[in-house]
């Protein structure tokens, strides 16, 4: 038998939520908020760490379209030299640049 994909709940947890499974099995989400107005039409977010492979790397991205992967490889030199130095939080600008983190856009 494999591992179960259920994480198990503390007794405390399990109490707290009257669970009657002893296993924690709900989903999760996120939220992203901003002081400032967000524009869109700049480029996207990264949010969630790029996952890099050999020839291509996957983010995950926000932009005025919602959240979505995105796939850069290497025939695309420009945008895939701004997704090798991206890091979460980063705005990924139209034309291939980085503003880095949150606080700098």
């Amino acid at each position: 038998m494999g591992p179960s994909p259920h994480r198990p709940r503390t007794t405390l947890h399990h109490r707290l939520k009257e669970g009657t499974h002893g296993y924690e099995d709900e989903k999760f989400s996120y939220v992203i908020l901003s002081k400032r107005s967000v524009d869109h039409s700049r480029g996207a977010r990264v949010i969630r760490h790029p996952l890099h492979h050999p020839g291509w790397i996957d983010l995950r991205v926000c932009d005025s379209g919602g959240a979505h992967d995105l796939r850069v490889t290497k025939l695309d030199k420009l945008r895939f030299r701004a997704a090798r130095k991206a890091e979460w939080g980063d705005l990924l600008l139209l034309d291939g640049q980085i503003v880095d983190h949150l606080e700098d856009a």
